[in-house]
């Protein structure tokens, strides 16, 4: 069997979220790291909005359930910066 892995970068306290909705559409599990959004913007950085917490979710998924997952997760957070999937050529 082959999988797909889905890696989410989402705001904190968004990754619970992305992996119980993916376990929902199929994907047995996932992890959430946390991490932080930095800016090398100089400007940015002076007025305090240079960091901003976010959680990275993993999501091992198999082929046939991975189109299913990735479509669930359009209806969760307002995808201003939601980039298409990267696949194998």
């Amino acid at each position: 069997m082959s999988y797909k892995l889905i890696i989410s970068v989402v705001p904190q306290y968004k990754g619970d979220l992305i992996t119980n909705t993916a376990r929902d559409a199929g994907c047995p599990g996932g992890t959430v790291l946390m991490g932080t959004e930095t800016s090398a913007n100089g400007l940015v950085q002076l007025l305090g909005f240079g960091d901003a917490p976010k959680e990275i979710t993993y999501n091992l998924t198999p082929d046939d359930k991975a189109p299913a997952v990735i479509s669930e997760f359009y209806f969760l957070l307002p995808l201003t910066n939601f980039l298409k999937p990267v696949t194998e050529k």
